[in-house]
C-alpha cells in the first residue's frame, strides 16, 4: 500500500496544555530542556514507515508488539481493515522514540474508529503506545496532541484493546486525551493468567490444590512414567511442516465438539498464524508443543517465547481421548518444559477460564479504553452505541431463563 498523507504535529516535552494544529506544526508545550518531539501520522504500509531494528527496540520482549506479528498482521488483515494510521514520535535528531501502530476503520454506526494493530480475532495482549523509557511522558503529550489536533476531525473513537490495566502508557494518553476535552470510558473485559514458575517441577507440583496435585502425580505415573505418553517439541521446518496441520486439526476438533467453529474457520487467522509460526521458528520464539499418547497426537499447544515468558497462544486434543485428560498431560508437558528451560512465567494469556487459576495461575486485567471524538458527531454516534449495548443487556437478561450449562471436566 503507498503512502497518502503524513500530517506532522511538534511537540516540545512535558506538555501541560494542548494547542489544536491549523495549517502549520503546533509546539504545544515545553519543557526545562526544551527537547523538542515530532508526531507524525502516516498513512502508509506499516512495514514502510518505520525499520524493524527501530520497532523492536521500542517493543521490548513482548512479541505481540513486535515488528513482525504486527506488520504481518497488517499484510493478512488490510484487507478488512480500511487504513493504517501509524502514529510516530521522532526526537530532534530524528531518532524514534515513540510509536503507536493504529488503523482506521470505517462502519455506518461506530464511524471511524482507530484501533491497534494485532486486533480483533488475533486477540494479541499486552499491546501499548511504545515509548523509549525516560521519554514515556513526553511521548504521550506528543501523541495525544496529534490526536487531538486537526487529526482529530478524522476520527470518532479511538479503542485500545488488550492493554493492562496497569499500562502507565495507555492511562497518561487517557489523561491527557481527556484533558483535551475528549470523553473516555475504559472496561475490564478479562485478564490474563500467568504462573510464576518456581526453580524446580516437585515445587511447582507442591503448590497445587490437594486434588489437583494428587491427579498429576496419578497421570504422570500412568501415562508418562510408563511411556504411554511422550512430550515432543518442533525444531526445524521440517517439524514444522509436520506438524502445523496437526495442530489445526486438533485445534478444529476441540473447538467444533463444543460447538464453536474454531479459529481456523477464519481464512485470515489461518494464513496470519501459518506464516507467523514460520517466523517465529527462525527467531527461536515459536513453541509448538505436544503429547503423543500411545503413538497417537493427543493434544497440542502453539505459544512464543520471549525472554523469560512463554506465551500460550492456542491449543487443541483429539476429543475422543477426553478420557485420558490429554488436556492435563499437555498441561504438565508444558510446565515441566518451561521450568527445565529456567523460564521464569508461563503466561495463558486473555480468557479467564477456571482451570487457568488451578494450575496457579494468577491473573493480570487487560482494559479496553474507548476515546471519543470531540466533534458532535463522533459524540453523537457514541451515544447510539450505548443505547444499543444497553437494550441488548435488557434483551439477554429477559430471556436468560436456560440453565448454565456444564464446565467441561476436560482443559
Amino acid at each position: 500500500m503507498s503512502t497518502t498523507e503524513s500530517i506532522p504535529t511538534e511537540v516540545t516535552s512535558g506538555a501541560s496544555f494542548i494547542v489544536p494544529l491549523t495549517a502549520a506544526p503546533a509546539v504545544v508545550a515545553i519543557n526545562r530542556d526544551m527537547t523538542t518531539l515530532r508526531a507524525t501520522v502516516v498513512q502508509a504500509n506499516p512495514a514502510e514507515v518505520v525499520s524493524r531494528d527501530d520497532w523492536n527496540r521500542l517493543a521490548g520482549d513482548v512479541p505481540f508488539r513486535q515488528f513482525d506479528w504486527q506488520t504481518g498482521w497488517w499484510r493478512h488483515y488490510s484487507r478488512s481493515a480500511s487504513r493504517p494510521w501509524t502514529i510516530t514520535v521522532r526526537d530532534g535528531h530524528g531518532e524514534l522514540v515513540g510509536l503507536l501502530p493504529l488503523f482506521l476503520q470505517a462502519t455506518p454506526i461506530a464511524g471511524r474508529v482507530l484501533q491497534m494493530l494485532g486486533s480483533g480475532e488475533v486477540c494479541s495482549d499486552y499491546l501499548t503506545l511504545m515509548a523509549v523509557p525516560g521519554c514515556e511522558s513526553a511521548v504521550v503529550d506528543a501523541v495525544a496532541a496529534c490526536l487531538s489536533s486537526e487529526q482529530g476531525s478524522h476520527w470518532d473513537a479511538l479503542v485500545l484493546d488488550g492493554v493492562t490495566a496497569a499500562d502507565q502508557n495507555i492511562q497518561l494518553l487517557r489523561q491527557a486525551l481527556e484533558r483535551a476535552g475528549h470523553q473516555s470510558l475504559v472496561s475490564q473485559p478479562y485478564s490474563t493468567w500467568r504462573i510464576a514458575l518456581p526453580p524446580t517441577w516437585p515445587e511447582y507440583v507442591a503448590g497445587l490444590s490437594k486434588r489437583r496435585r494428587d491427579w498429576v502425580k496419578k497421570l504422570q505415573k500412568q501415562y508418562f512414567d510408563t511411556g504411554r505418553a511422550v512430550a515432543r517439541i518442533i525444531t526445524s521446518e521440517a517439524e514444522l511442516d509436520a506438524a502445523w496441520p496437526m495442530f489445526q486439526d486438533l485445534h478444529q476438533k476441540r473447538r467444533t465438539s463444543l460447538g464453536e467453529s474454531g479459529c481456523f474457520a477464519s481464512t485470515e487467522f489461518d494464513q496470519f498464524h501459518t506464516e507467523q509460526a514460520r517466523v517465529l521458528l527462525a527467531a527461536g520464539q515459536l513453541r509448538l508443543h505436544w503429547v503423543e499418547l500411545d503413538g497417537q497426537p493427543a493434544a497440542v499447544e502453539y505459544g512464543v517465547v520471549a525472554g523469560r515468558t512463554l506465551y500460550l497462544y492456542q491449543s487443541g486434543f483429539e476429543p475422543t481421548l477426553g478420557k485420558h485428560k490429554p488436556g492435563w498431560l499437555n498441561t504438565i508437558a508444558s510446565v515441566r518444559t518451561a521450568i527445565d528451560q529456567q523460564l521464569e512465567v508461563i503466561d495463558f494469556m486473555r480468557g479467564d477460564e477456571p482451570y487457568k487459576a488451578s494450575w496457579l495461575a494468577r491473573p493480570c486485567p487487560l482494559n479496553e479504553v474507548r476515546v471519543v471524538g470531540r466533534h458532535a458527531i463522533a459524540r453523537l454516534r457514541q451515544r447510539v452505541l450505548l443505547l444499543g449495548a444497553s437494550v441488548r443487556r435488557q434483551w439477554r437478561k429477559y430471556h436468560e431463563s436456560s440453565p448454565t450449562p456444564e464446565t467441561p471436566t476436560e482443559e
